[in-house]
């Protein structure tokens, strides 16, 4: 916009009910001297102007009948050249200022639309606070970002003006929101604007402040919300360059918002059909104490009772999703709590895949952007856990939207607009209050700012960078504080102690060793705490869909023949929040389980990344490679729908064909981990088993308040129990569910899953996922009762009966061989325990029992050996532990014996105040391996046990040496302490 070589035209419009006559004397004042390059176009809706007649002013009457957006365009028309300066009578006495610096304004703008804002150089001209706060109203719903919308004038070309009064119309009531409407749809239509602040002379207040700006600020935004999805996608579709199939056509503006709809209703709908997890009942009981904690002001503390199940490992978790799910239950839900948590659910689970979407949109446009959200609502495994993943969905849908509003707050700086920072805060808080891991954002936006502090140095000059230090430290240490104080706000353990208690749960999390769970990964039961280092890496990539896995190769092709469309700094960024979540998991070699639920929240940004990739491959100059690669993208699209619909509501099961699917991955990877499936089992059996009158009972093996809860909706006869692992036969049950989970990948490879007496499956490609089994006899059950008491005579033909019933029945054979051994027919017992760890090589206890054979067979060696299979199948079998440690100390062999066993050994002996003997094991484990870290902490432990102080002190410094922390041996030291001081109370 060139001022030097063009003329202007000022359009002066009423606003409200200004009278021409008080145009005078400002008009008569500023026209004193002649003008140059200028006209004045005077809008009026009254036939007299004679109070004006001497002044040179175009005169154009509107005419009442015509609407506001008319009146004004048809005031635009008058207007003789191409820059027109748009203002209201009330904002002459500016007008000076104004124009004076149009005239000195020489530089040629490459923008069609200006902004002139007020500039406070003076205390007294600061603008008014009722003005802040109506224009803060309009920054949370429309993309305006300005501090005053009263004391704004716009500078504008008539050719752009035209443009986008015709591709936008605006429906305004009133003058300042036809103006709001013309910087909306610049903004929406994409075109670049520019801003000059100006110091005026006068300002003018604000008719209404915040609240009586909210209402029409909101109609405002959906207006221009609807004008941008719907209505102009819809008329212009065709005008773009390559069609309505370009990247830049504005109908995938249109299929977003329709997919965004889609989602929203298919996924509560759905949601009704999934079924409990393993750890909701316990998360319920949780938010109701949370629940009476706020209602009593913080007198109910029953929620940080660490007596009560769990609450001891629960307070560390913020759970504000399972709080505000059980007041939505208490208050508003028709539903059952379950029914309600799973469609709240779904519906967190749909505002993160629409982030997913508007963050595919900020990285590459809208057409990636709907990929984006295609992509992820079509991927199996985060839509199955989007329906009832109470903790890691709620935690990914926060960090997405964080990440989100993080890039829009970057891409701002160094003035972000006020509803950037507001949606920042909230992500970041929502991310605290499930997890208090999401203070990892905060660190983020520390460092992105001082990233971009740095950049500004070097694009401007260090004296200018230095002036934004304040506002930037204002600006990160708001986002922080308000964040953090947001977040903990519905976490009582937290705000307990505000300063403390939070990064005390931190580092719980950090080392987090509440469960000993065994799970099945590359065809081995593997211990939890010990993953390889590719677990995370390998699960995602084996449980996405192929679209998304082709999506992250054809990304790679971004940096290659860029032509500006990507913004690489943005997907840097994004790159950052992926990469180092995943790599610092890898490095502290955290305890993972559950498959990589707990990172789901990585996968939004994955599938915007994805949605890149095939965005550029549909980019490409040649019309049949573009037909060739969205054809492609398609038919993988729809092979997902299939396989969906075919395996609902099972879809956290999927893996991709890289495995063979669900039947390749089958004995080789976790499948129901989470106990989803459970609910079908009791469904199946109800519908297809004639129960009768009388109680049945049936024995679960995963998730027994998922069965007892949906038998309760049929029937009131149903009693469910759990299973043990490895002891599944110790109750008196008509029926049993079970789940893959519990056996070994041999089981399940060689025909020992399901077991004898399936009358039913619930599968997934063939494959089962439940066995529904009816128990024809109770020979497992009879042989328990009698080796129970010791009968062990007695015992040995109900166990070989179950055993001729079922021979590849891991757990009959054993208590075989357990039975015999103890009734003293050992070279019995031994065939019969080798069968039992031939087919399930993991049974920690057939090992352990079949290490008590060859001690009695006076083979050391094979005990040994079996005994450290008992371990290692079950790093906590402290029977195991104590009998290894009696025969080491028998042979006097530690050959055999491993630094971390030994060790483990210690650990053991010391929990069964065997000290002196736990002193030799682990100086045994020491003289093994020196730099064994964990052998000097049971030392320090086992030194205070024993008052040995300087020995202790000694562990101690070299612990701290090899691992740079302090060892548990203070904490342990306090509680024998408290437990000495209570015995003596």
């Amino acid at each position: 916009m060139s001022t030097s070589t063009r003329n202007l035209s000022i359009l002066l419009f009423p606003n409200t009910n200004e009278a021409l006559n008080d145009l005078r004397a400002p008009l008569g004042s500023f026209l004193k001297k002649a003008k140059e390059q200028l006209e004045i176009v005077l809008a009026h809706r009254e036939d007299d102007l004679a109070e004006l007649s001497d002044l040179e002013l175009k005169s154009c009457l509107l005419e009442s009948s015509e609407s506001l957006s008319a009146q004004i365009e048809t005031a635009r028309d008058a207007c003789s050249n191409e820059d027109i300066l748009l203002l209201d009578y009330s904002s002459v006495e500016n007008l000076n200022s104004i124009y004076q610096w149009w005239l000195r304004k020489q530089s040629d703008e490459a923008k069609g639309l200006l902004k002139i804002t007020h500039r406070a150089e003076k205390a007294k001209a600061k603008t008014p606070w009722k003005n802040r706060m109506q224009a803060l109203a309009y920054n949370i719903f429309t993309p305006s970002s300005d501090g005053d919308l009263v004391n704004r004038f716009l500078l504008i070309q008539k050719g752009r003006w035209i443009e986008l009064s015709a591709k936008l119309p605006s429906k305004a009531k009133n003058y300042p929101a036809y103006k709001e409407g013309l910087l909306n749809a610049n903004h929406l239509l994409g075109f670049q604007s520019g801003q000059e602040e100006l110091e005026f002379s006068s300002l003018r207040p604000s008719s209404g402040g915040f609240i009586a700006s909210f209402i029409p600020a909101l109609i405002q935004g959906l207006r221009l919300k609807w004008d941008w999805f719907v209505r102009y996608p819809l008329k212009h579709y065709k005008e773009t360059d390559g069609g309505a199939w370009s990247r830049k056509s504005p109908i995938w503006r249109f299929c977003f918002l329709m997919l965004a709809f889609l989602v929203m209703l298919i996924m509560p709908a759905l949601s009704f059909s999934f079924g409990i997890l393993w750890d909701e009942p316990d998360h319920i009981s949780y938010a109701d104490d949370v629940l009476r904690y706020f209602s009593t002001l913080g007198e109910n503390t029953a929620v940080i009772d660490d007596e009560k199940r769990i609450y001891f490992a629960m307070r560390i978790y913020g759970i504000f999703f399972d709080t505000f799910s059980a007041f939505v239950y208490h208050v508003l839900s028709p539903f059952g709590i379950y029914e309600t948590r799973h469609l709240l659910n779904a519906l967190v689970g749909a505002f993160g895949m629409l982030y997913a979407g508007l963050l595919g949109r900020q990285l590459g446009g809208w057409r990636a952007g709907f990929l984006a959200f295609l992509i992820i609502f079509l991927s199996p495994y985060y839509f199955g856990h989007s329906m009832n993943n109470h903790k890691d969905i709620p935690f990914a849908t926060g960090y997405i939207m964080a990440v989100y509003y993080l890039l829009l707050y970057l891409k701002q700086l160094p003035k972000p607009r006020p509803s950037t920072v507001l949606f920042l805060i909230v992500g970041i808080a929502s991310v605290i209050s499930i997890r208090v891991g999401g203070l990892l954002v905060t660190a983020y936006v520390g460092m992105f700012t001082g990233i971009f502090w740095l950049i500004y140095i070097y694009q401007n000059s260090f004296s200018k960078a230095v002036k934004l230090v304040p506002r930037f430290f204002v600006l990160v240490t708001i986002i922080a504080v308000a964040s953090f104080i947001l977040g903990i706000l519905p976490w009582p353990y937290a705000l307990e102690d505000p300063l403390n208690n939070p990064f005390v749960a931190l580092q719980s999390f950090t080392n987090f060793e509440l469960l000993t769970i065994y799970e099945v990964f590359n065809g081995e039961r593997i211990y939890m705490n010990d993953v390889p280092w590719n677990y995370l890496p390998k699960l995602i990539l084996i449980t996405s869909p192929l679209f998304a896995l082709v999506g992250w190769v054809l990304s790679l092709f971004l940096w290659y023949k860029n032509d500006g469309r990507y913004k690489f700094w943005s997907i840097a960024v994004v790159l950052f929040t992926i990469i180092f979540p995943v790599v610092y998991a890898v490095y502290k070699d955290s305890t993972l389980y559950n498959g990589w639920r707990h990172f789901l929240f990585i996968y939004p940004a994955l599938a915007a990344l994805a949605a890149l990739g095939w965005d550029k491959a549909m980019s490409s100059p040649k019309k049949w490679a573009n037909y060739a690669w969205t054809g492609l993208f398609g038919l993988l699209c729809l092979n997902i729908v299939v396989w969906e619909v075919r395996n609902h509501p099972n879809q956290y099961c999927y893996f991709n064909e890289t495995v063979g699917g669900y039947a390749g991955a089958y004995g080789k990877y976790e499948l129901d981990s989470y106990g989803n499936a459970m609910r079908q089992g009791i469904e199946w059996l109800i519908e297809h088993e004639n129960l009768g009158e009388d109680t049945v009972k049936v024995g679960v093996n995963m998730t027994p308040p998922t069965a007892a809860y949906y038998a309760s909706k049929t029937s009131d006869k149903i009693r469910v129990s759990w299973l043990r692992d490895f002891e599944r036969m110790t109750k008196p049950i008509s029926y049993a569910i079970f789940a893959p989970r519990t056996f070994s990948p041999t089981e399940l490879l060689n025909g020992s899953f399901p077991p004898e007496g399936t009358i039913g499956t619930i599968d997934v490609e063939g494959k089962p996922l439940l066995a529904i089994v009816k128990f024809e006899n109770d020979f497992m059950y009879q042989g328990y009762v009698q080796s129970n008491s010791g009968n062990y005579l007695a015992a040995i033909p109900f166990f070989q009966k179950a055993v001729d019933y079922d021979p590849d029945w891991e757990e009959g054979l054993r208590m075989l061989g357990t039975c015999l051994l103890n009734a003293g027919r050992t070279d019995e017992a031994g065939e019969y325990l080798l069968k039992a760890v031939e087919i399930n090589p993991d049974s920690y206890m057939a090992w352990g029992i079949l290490g008590v054979y060859y001690a009695r067979k006076n083979d050391y060696n094979r005990a040994v050996e079996s005994l450290v299979r008992a371990v290692e199948t079950k790093v906590n079998n402290s029977g195991a532990y104590l009998q290894l440690a009696s025969l080491y100390e028998t042979t006097n062999n530690y050959y055999l014996a491993t630094p971390k066993i030994l060790t483990l050994m210690g650990q053991y002996l010391i929990e069964n105040n065997q000290n002196e003997r736990a002193v030799k094991m682990l100086n045994v484990s020491k003289n093994k391996d020196s730099d064994y870290a964990e052998t000097y902490q049971q030392l320090a432990l086992v030194y205070a046990k024993l008052g040995q102080g300087d020995q202790m002190n000694k562990a101690n410094r070299k612990y701290k040496k090899l691992t740079g922390r302090e060892t548990k041996v203070k904490d342990e030291i306090d509680k024998m302490r408290q437990e000495q001081e209570g015995e003596e109370s």
